[in-house]
């Protein structure tokens, strides 16, 4: 695509605007370049250049209604993290409370995102327990009088279905993560390490149901006069 005068960039999916998180309270125009393709969305938090620097921003909108000259268009340099960080709705929440409270974006956006995740934060963590093997007839008896609670926790994660998360196994049946070491130690137990990606509304709170009710309102003779 040919970027210059007479060319409509409104509706280009490879132009976004870029609120700064900067203090710099207006649109900036950036390129998508290639390696960012796919990765770049509205509320991605990524890198631009800025003054001769490097700043971070969030993306607001494909395509730009500002005039710009040729050769004049920088690129966003990389997608912060591989998912939007603010949700459509976030978004349209940072838009309302922008003119309601009459402050910059910048305000508002520091306000929402945590600084953990405008620093760059990896992708979540999280350790499962799977059963590695089971000890037999004497054997578990023996650990059910020497370590109860290791033999508890056995046979809690045998009765599941898959791997299950540690911290969930250690809030639920209140045992401590020496338990659980003790028995990946004796071969009984596998701690695995997986990467989850943080993807918005995956709790319980988003999964809840969302209701709204419209109620009626009867006019009082006072008030049906003033609309009259």
């Amino acid at each position: 695509m040919t970027l210059g005068s007479g060319v409509n960039l409104a509706n280009s999916t490879e132009i976004v605007e870029v609120i700064a998180i900067s203090g710099l309270d207006k649109l900036l125009a950036y390129k998508i370049p290639s390696h960012c393709q796919g990765s770049v969305e509205v509320g991605s938090l990524v890198r631009i250049p800025l003054r001769h620097r490097r700043e971070l921003g969030i993306v607001a909108r494909f395509g730009t209604d500002q005039e710009i000259p040729l050769g004049k268009l920088k690129s966003i340099i990389e997608a912060v993290q591989p998912y939007p960080v603010l949700s459509p709705d976030l978004m349209q929440l940072c838009r309302w409370a922008q003119h309601y409270y009459s402050v910059n974006a910048e305000a508002i956006l520091e306000a929402i995102i945590p600084a953990a995740i405008r620093k760059g934060m990896q992708a979540k963590t999280r350790r499962y327990l799977s059963i590695q093997q089971i000890p037999a007839g004497e054997a578990m008896i023996a650990l059910k009088k020497r370590a109860p609670k290791q033999a508890e926790l056995l046979q809690y994660i045998q009765q599941q279905s898959g791997p299950v998360a540690r911290a969930d196994v250690i809030k639920k049946l209140k045992v401590s993560g020496s338990v659980c070491d003790r028995l990946v130690e004796r071969g009984f137990l596998k701690d695995e390490t997986t990467e989850e990606e943080r993807v918005a509304y995956e709790d319980g709170l988003g999964r809840a149901e969302a209701v709204t009710e419209t109620f009626g309102h009867e006019l009082t003779a006072e008030q049906l006069q003033c609309v009259k």
